[in-house]
């Protein structure tokens, strides 16, 4: 067998990286959500006191805009957050998951935008400056021989007083609140 030309191995190992790198962002991205939606649990409320087994994560839950027949409610889900519509609608169906409900019935689903503003005062902060620094220094001679000076470098690191002028901070805040039932066939 002959050996393969080092090119061609760096290639498969660059390859191999990358997609283990992609593996490992990906994962990642779902374990945050995953955390993000795990701190959404404290808005459901509980509107009976029958528990009901949570469901899998294949399962999948309608969303509805109508009480269907034959339906109650077990709780309702209340929440109002900056990360959009879809990270909503998401919490509602991860909660009705977790409490065992069959089916989601959003009753409001309000997206809505909230200027600000605030005034930074100024401030006097302490800025690190390092510059080169040459130290004479007296060489002694060796040998009979006459001494000389020399400079040698080092760097000192002083701190200067730096003013940062007020200014004012505008923006918007994009806000989505949601409510919801969570429904049970009876």
């Amino acid at each position: 067998m002959l050996p393969l030309p080092s090119s061609v191995i760096h290639r498969a190992q660059a390859a191999r990286l990358t997609a283990l790198c992609a593996a490992f962002a990906l994962s990642g991205c779902a374990a945050i959500k995953q955390a993000s939606l795990r701190d959404t649990e404290v808005f459901y409320r509980a509107s009976t006191l029958d528990v009901y087994a949570p469901k899998p994560a294949t399962v999948e839950i309608p969303i509805l805009n109508a009480m269907p027949p034959r339906s109650k409610s077990i709780g309702s889900f209340r929440y109002t957050s900056k990360k959009g519509s879809q990270f909503a609608m998401d919490a509602a169906v991860y909660n009705a998951r977790r409490v065992g409900a069959d089916a989601v019935l959003v009753r409001k689903l309000d997206e809505r935008t909230e200027p600000f503003s605030y005034y930074v005062p100024p401030e006097t902060i302490s800025v690190p400056r390092t510059r080169p620094v040459n130290d004479p220094i007296w060489i002694k001679g060796h040998n009979g021989e006459p001494g000389h000076w020399e400079y040698r470098r080092r760097y000192e690191t002083i701190y200067v007083l730096e003013q940062r002028p007020g200014h004012m901070v505008t923006g918007t805040n994009h806000r989505t609140t949601i409510d919801a039932l969570m429904l049970r066939q009876k």
